[in-house]
């Protein structure tokens, strides 16, 4: 698992026999590069399965003013060719709004640039778990 570096993450997928990798899988990531470039690359290449985390951004990512909802952003990483999402959810409608969705399938390329757009000015404050704010 890596929150922080996906330099060390992607070594470490690189050199060791490994299963799958936890990572975070968000739009952020998309802005920021990285997990979904490195790691996720590293990890395909190998056949290693990718486990997508921080899917919702601890409930920061969700924008209603840009109507970036819950299940965009499931449906943003359903689009990073990742094994499995882990979302965790902060409130319970959130919870809510993830088991009332109807099958949730990833997002059209035209669809996960506009949603990464939406991040980019923001990009690099909002990966609070990365450690470099």
């Amino acid at each position: 698992t890596g929150h922080h570096d996906p330099y060390i993450l992607t070594k470490a997928v690189e050199s060791w026999p490994v299963d799958s990798v936890l990572m975070p899988v968000n739009p952020v990531e998309e802005v920021m590069g990285g997990f979904l470039t490195l790691t996720a690359s590293a990890a395909q290449k190998k056949g290693v399965e990718i486990i997508g985390m921080k899917v919702l951004g601890a409930g920061h990512y969700i924008l209603p003013k840009y109507k970036i909802t819950p299940q965009q952003l499931v449906r943003f990483a359903l689009t990073c060719n990742i094994t499995l999402p882990i979302v965790g959810c902060a409130s319970q409608e959130e919870v809510l709004a993830l088991t009332s969705s109807e099958s949730m399938q990833g997002l059209s390329g035209s669809e996960k640039d506009k949603i990464a757009a939406i991040f980019k000015p923001y990009a690099s404050r909002m990966a609070f778990y990365r450690g470099i704010l």
